[in-house]
């Protein structure tokens, strides 16, 4: 699998967003996936850079991945069920 190649080349943790069903990840002591929250999707713009911040808001909290994922997942749930890509 490629995200097992990738993490292999970096050595640094690897996660691929998979939609509805999440997000799996490897970084190097674990291997997972973190379900996607199921709600109707509206609109997706927004929800990449959400999930990104997510992790990194997540990360500097100091949850661990799969949480700082959880956090994530949620957060770009609550955009992909708007029209924008806000969430004020």
């Amino acid at each position: 699998m490629e995200i097992h190649r990738l993490f292999a080349l970096t050595q640094r943790p690897v996660m691929v967003t998979l939609g509805g069903q999440g997000t799996y990840y490897v970084d190097g002591t674990a291997t997972g996936q973190v379900p996607a929250q199921n709600v109707p999707v509206v609109n997706t713009i927004g929800a990449g850079d959400t999930h990104c911040g997510g992790i990194i808001a997540g990360l500097m909290a100091g949850l661990a991945l799969p949480q700082a994922i959880k956090q994530a997942n949620q957060l770009s749930a609550q955009v992909v069920g708007q029209e924008n890509g806000s969430l004020s």
